[in-house]
């Protein structure tokens, strides 16, 4: 199984040629949507511990969708479910001012993951790729879910 994503199109394409609304809308410093003092901490793969950043966009290549995971109601970001993938890419470092606010890049670079698809209460991400009807997202779910094993499901990011 294999499923396309397209940051232009803002279109996610199934192997049938089924194309859901997604789209992965950063709210971050760089454009502005996101104040110095809503501080958000990276998602390490490698151990580390996490470390303020900017949000950035969900990196372009091919990817393995790893897992759905259910969420509460109660959780606006991620419910009713996320999917993970293994997806990672390289992100600045952003000093603090007061452990409160957003200072200036340290001009440390580490490895950021935690990428993955989900429906969203908000209109903007922390990276992921926001499936814009929940019933699409259990409609995926159940896709990846249906796999058999030894089957693979990926995830290509386009522009």
């Amino acid at each position: 199984m294999q499923w396309i994503f397209s940051h232009k199109n803002e279109s996610l394409t199934l192997e049938d040629g089924t194309k859901i609304k997604a789209y992965s809308h950063v709210r971050n410093l760089e454009n502005k949507l996101r104040k110095v003092t809503e501080v958000v901490h990276s998602s390490p793969s490698d151990g580390r511990d996490p470390f303020p950043y900017s949000p950035q966009v969900f990196p372009m290549g091919t990817w393995k969708i790893t897992g759905a995971y259910p969420h509460p109601q109660t959780e606006p970001y991620l419910s009713p479910c996320f999917l993970a993938t293994d997806a990672h890419q390289m992100v600045d470092e952003w000093g603090l001012n007061g452990a409160k606010a957003y200072d200036k890049k340290t001009g440390n670079r580490y490895q950021d993951a935690g990428y993955g698809l989900h429906f969203s209460s908000s209109s903007t991400t922390m990276g992921c790729i926001r499936i814009d009807l929940e019933k699409d997202l259990l409609f995926l779910v159940s896709k990846f879910q249906g796999l058999k094993p030894g089957e693979a499901a990926t995830l290509v990011i386009g522009e």
